[in-house]
This record gives structure tokens, C-alpha cells and sequence, in this order.
């Protein structure tokens, strides 16, 4: 397969929640960045889709892959859509119930390198309203995306800090 190919397969297994698939297409080096304070390796990036597809059942990349440069340089970009149906739960925020709200994030770039049918590397180019951040703004938390901003990850204990602070 080309790299194209090897990132296409990769978003529709995404789509598809196939994360077995998506794992087998990601080299043991594998780093994901952009969404994330640091790089990220092959199962924190999956254990980080996991996440939003238990709370967006009907999550969905809407990626296209559109150029191919270099040979193992891929180029393209998502557009994430969802409905926040079920609790967000990740390691760096409280556990966000369902709000009922449908998502629809900015379109993201990304580039991929590919090398030897694996993937490399994936880094996305996300805006102040992508990521993580762009959906804690749409399903109406847009106090835990300011302490994700503030902090870079550590506000799972935002929501007892806040909750004890309203009461005084």
C-alpha cells in the first residue's frame, strides 16, 4: 500500500471505531501531536479515540487525504463531527455527562510520515477551537477547555475544586 492508501485506511478505521486496524497501521514509534501538550505514542492515541467515541457514539473524522509529497510525506485534513450522547471521560478533565449537543469542529490539517507500511508520525494543526478544547466549547464546557489552556492537562480535579468553591 502507499502511504495514501496507509492514511486512508487509517481514517475510515477511525470512522469505524476499528481500533485494531488503526493499531496494526502505527509503528511501535509512533507519536501523535497537535491536540496534546506532548507527543503522544500508538495507545494513548487510541485510548484518546476511544475516549471520544464512548461519549460521541457517532463520531466521525470526515478526513481526506489529498496530497502525497516526498513520497512518505502525506498531507490532509478532518473535520470532526459528533453528538455528545454518552459521558466524556479522559484522563485529563472530570468526567463531562452527556449533554445531548452536536459537535462540529474546524477543519484541521495534519501531516503524516509513513515508512515501511507504518506510520510515524501524525501531527495536526489545531486551532484555539479544534481538539479536545473545541468540543469541551460546544458541549457547553468551556470552563474545563479555559483550564485545559491554562494548565496543559492536569483539571481532573477542576470540577471538585469548582464544586467546593461554589458552596463557600
Amino acid at each position: 500500500m502507499s502511504p495514501r492508501e496507509i492514511l486512508s485506511e487509517v481514517l475510515v478505521a477511525l470512522d469505524k471505531g476499528n481500533y485494531d486496524k488503526v493499531l496494526s497501521l502505527l509503528s511501535g514509534d509512533f507519536k501523535f501531536s497537535g491536540p496534546v501538550p506532548e507527543p503522544v505514542g500508538a495507545n494513548e492515541f487510541v485510548a484518546f479515540e476511544r475516549a471520544l467515541r464512548a461519549a460521541l457514539p457517532n463520531l466521525r473524522h470526515n478526513g481526506k487525504v489529498y496530497s502525497e509529497a516526498e513520497g512518505e510525506w502525506v498531507r490532509g485534513e478532518v473535520r470532526v463531527t459528533g453528538t455528545h450522547k454518552s459521558v466524556l471521560d479522559m484522563p485529563a478533565i472530570p468526567p463531562v455527562e452527556a449533554t445531548g449537543k452536536k459537535i462540529k469542529l474546524p477543519t484541521e490539517r495534519w501531516v503524516a510520515l509513513v515508512r515501511d507500511g507504518k506510520i510515524i508520525s501524525f501531527a495536526a494543526e489545531v486551532g484555539p477551537d479544534g481538539g479536545l478544547i473545541g468540543i469541551l466549547k460546544q458541549i457547553g464546557r468551556a470552563d474545563l477547555a479555559d483550564c485545559l489552556l491554562a494548565k496543559g492537562s492536569d483539571c481532573r480535579t477542576y470540577g471538585e475544586q469548582a464544586a467546593t468553591e461554589a458552596h463557600y
